[in-house]
């Protein structure tokens, strides 16, 4: 296994509006293409969408990944992995 980096930016946008930020967040943090991760609820709930559409108005490139399961397996992280790798993410 090799050793890998974690950058945890210090900037937290909350409350109402702040997903509406995403894609001025991600300008001002230099990156382009976020992969986004949620589970298949917040996704029919159209949560993800709505991010993503503010995104595609923002000329965002982006992914998601909606298959996360609560208290993670070995095998979802797995396939998260996969989607990340298939696609040229530069930050999740």
């Amino acid at each position: 296994m090799t050793a890998a980096s974690i950058y945890l930016p210090k900037v937290m946008r909350v409350g109402a509006g702040a997903s509406a930020q995403l894609a001025a967040v991600l300008t001002e943090l230099g990156l382009k293409a976020p992969l986004l991760i949620s589970d298949d609820f917040m996704q029919q709930c159209g949560y993800v969408d709505k991010i993503a559409d503010g995104l595609n108005q923002a000329g965002v490139t982006h992914g998601v990944f909606a298959h996360c399961v609560p208290d993670p397996t070995t095998d979802s992280i797995a396939a998260a992995i996969t989607c990340w790798q298939q696609g040229q993410y530069d930050s999740v």
